[in-house]
């Protein structure tokens, strides 16, 4: 009985595998990232392969990552060893997910049928490819985790999947019944992660990632402490967070002030520990949630303040990575500037992510911290940004401050440092002492100042440029034609 059973279920995978293979395809990538490190240059080309599903006639949807960087992109079919030219069509860095799109129909290629959201314990299939053939990998969903993207800072629930095999766990289809109910977009150990599909079908119905997922923006804390709840009149029990802060991009923003407590968000009852119950996955925090409110659509809340009950409905804005304090770049030119052999750059995510796959625990703590504690922008300053002084090309000009790296930028001659144009502007009005004009550059978070002679410095960049191979372009030139003026410090 046991050998029959053994049989039956060999069939039914066998089954399963036949009728995807009009549903997927190979994909073969050719990448070439910027070297976050030294963003005037690119690192090696890599090929990678991966599984691609085929969402309409001449559209495939694959996992975000697997096309950063892309130079060249080709597709092949379980029916044909000949590749087809592709090309990316669509990226959501928010959803982790792209559509690649190919030139012409294939007849034996159909669009795969869609399920529904998992509930805890469905059995699925994980489909890998070996050998250039579809395998199906039992597995059951046991736990759904809250995590944020691998290219962005935008938190989607994640369906764990316990999967031995090492190679699993980078863009495998999840099936049930011959349906798509999942993408796979990581591995940890002996654990996969997919995207339920829910998230999918947000992604496919968006026009562009600016529609596709909305922002809340903001943070509370728990409020299980009985005599917190007994100060602010709280009297309903096991529910309510306490508002710690509020984005200045939150469509709330004004609505919701700090110290509110947060009552429901779009009918959701919220716990005192900030969750919510959700009909097929059971208790999950309010953020894996936020994600099926519609960019353009109000979303009503419900709040206590004072001990007053208001409620409020606010149209949900979009999700833009890029508007951050910590924004992430997709395939974008990155934004830095060289004054004098000194890298001045924004602090990115692409930036800490350089530290690799463990770069939360491995990027330089300071860094770590501002990303974590102090990524919100200030109401009245939505362009500012985090400037680092990232490296510095050692040059005689610089002697003394080689050894400087990943440090803040606080300001530059007197003047605060918000983003890279603020720098450009206060680079372009040195000091004058005793008829020498100086820089000064303070940095944080441990404060220290460097003072740098202004003197010749076109020169200058014209020498660094030509010993480490930089393009010229990257390097500070004057705004006003000169660097002749400088500017008296005030007196102490």
């Amino acid at each position: 009985m046991k050998y029959l059973s053994l049989i039956v279920v060999a069939m039914m995978l066998a089954g399963t595998a036949q009728g995807m293979t009009k549903h997927l395809v190979k994909v073969r990538v050719f990448s070439q990232p910027i070297d976050e490190q030294s963003p005037w240059s690119q690192l090696p080309i890599k090929e990678s392969s991966h599984v691609g599903v085929v969402v309409k006639p001449q559209e495939i949807m694959v996992p975000a990552y697997t096309v950063q960087a892309a130079r060249y992109l080709e597709v092949e079919t379980f029916f044909s060893s000949k590749p087809i030219k592709a090309r990316v069509y669509r990226v959501d860095s928010n959803a982790q997910l792209a559509i690649l799109k190919i030139d012409q129909t294939l007849d034996k290629l159909a669009p795969i049928p869609f399920g529904d959201d998992l509930g805890l314990n469905d059995r699925v299939q994980v489909l890998t490819v070996k050998q250039k053939r579809i395998v199906p990998l039992r597995s059951t969903f046991r736990e759904l985790k809250i995590r944020s993207s691998l290219l962005a800072n935008y938190n989607l629930p994640h369906m764990a999947f316990e999967v031995k095999q090492q190679s699993v766990g980078w863009s495998e289809p999840i099936v049930r019944k011959n349906k798509l109910v999942g993408l796979s977009v990581r591995k940890e150990k002996n654990q996969i992660f997919a995207l339920p599909i829910s998230v999918i079908k947000r992604f496919l119905a968006a026009e562009s990632e600016s529609t596709s997922f909305g922002r809340l923006g903001i943070r509370f804390n728990r409020l299980t402490s009985t005599l917190l709840r007994k100060k602010i009149k709280l009297d309903r029990e096991g529910q309510g967070v306490w508002v710690s802060e509020v984005s200045a991009l939150s469509p709330f923003f004004g609505q919701v002030k700090e110290s509110d407590v947060l009552l429901k968000l779009g009918g959701y009852a919220i716990s005192d520990k900030g969750t919510i119950r959700e009909a097929r996955w059971g208790r999950i925090p309010l953020s894996g949630i936020v994600y099926r409110f519609q960019v353009g659509k109000k979303v009503p809340l419900e709040l206590l303040r004072d001990g007053e009950l208001i409620k409020v409905s606010m149209e949900m804005k979009p999700y833009e990575g890029s508007e951050d304090l910590i924004p992430f770049y997709g395939n974008y030119e990155r934004k830095f500037l060289i004054y004098g052999g000194l890298v001045f750059q924004e602090l990115t995510r692409n930036y800490l992510q350089s530290w690799g796959k463990s770069w939360m625990r491995r990027a330089p703590l300071p860094l770590l911290n501002r990303y974590f504690y102090g990524n919100q922008l200030e109401p009245n300053n939505l362009d500012q940004r985090i400037i680092i002084l990232s490296k510095v090309l050692v040059d005689d000009w610089n002697k003394g401050y080689e050894d400087l790296k990943n440090q803040e930028i606080i300001s530059i001659n007197d003047k605060k440092v918000a983003n890279l144009s603020s720098i450009r502007d206060a680079l372009d009005k040195p000091l004058t002492k005793n008829d020498q004009q100086f820089t000064k550059i303070n940095l944080g978070p441990r404060p220290q100042e460097l003072v740098l002679v202004h003197k010749d410095i076109s020169a200058i960049h014209d020498r660094i440029a030509k010993v480490y191979a930089v393009p010229v372009s990257a390097f500070w030139k004057s705004q006003q034609g000169s660097s002749d003026q400088g500017a008296e410090p005030e007196a102490n």
